[in-house]
């Protein structure tokens, strides 16, 4: 069975192979990602260990300047989501009318990528997009759902919302229809 490795030690760490008997140090082994970053043996393919992700602590501290700038970036961007994301239905403005239909659309204002969410093509809410951001949209849906009632109907990302919405998640966009349904359904 594959052993766990910490991913700064991996490369340093010595493997036998148990079924052809090679001996190396992971750095030398194959290295592989696709669902989980694994090391197999050179010379017969066979799985000799699991690398864990890094921490966050272990870039910072270890990592390369690139990769400590990038994880400094991802930090500061979800610092400045979760301060100007919605959370609360409070914050949707009060909008008249008995069927009341949204638009989720996303554009790049003064270089930043947003999520906007109109009615009659007026912006209501916008807030930074995030890449597969499926779940958000629906978390979004709900508390608008909660402000407006049975008087919402939908809400319909247009096609520019399409790539960070869905990203590489192929059954996202039927996520989102079955979610879009249970608005209509729920609208009365």
């Amino acid at each position: 069975m594959a052993q766990r490795v910490n991913y700064s030690a991996y490369k340093a760490t010595e493997f036998t192979c148990p079924d052809c008997s090679w001996t190396g140090l992971g750095e030398e082994a194959c290295l592989n990602f696709e669902m989980v970053m694994d090391l197999e043996c050179p010379k017969c393919f066979k799985m000799l260990a699991i690398i864990d992700a890094p921490t966050y602590g272990e870039i910072l501290h270890k990592g390369k300047e690139c990769d400590r700038e990038r994880l400094k970036q991802e930090i500061k961007f979800k610092e400045n989501f979760q301060r100007v994301c919605l959370k609360s239905a409070d914050q949707l403005p009060d909008i008249k009318g008995d069927s009341i239909s949204f638009t989720f659309r996303s554009d790049t204002i003064d270089g930043e990528d947003l999520n906007i969410i109109e009615h009659q093509d007026q912006t209501i809410w916008q807030e930074p997009m995030l890449f597969e951001g499926y779940e958000r949209f629906m978390e979004i849906g709900n508390l608008m759902k909660e402000k407006y009632g049975v008087r919402m109907v939908d809400l319909i990302p247009d096609q520019t919302a399409e790539l960070f919405l869905y990203g590489d998640k192929l059954k996202a966009p039927a996520i989102i229809a079955a979610y879009r349904i249970s608005l209509k359904k729920s609208s009365g």
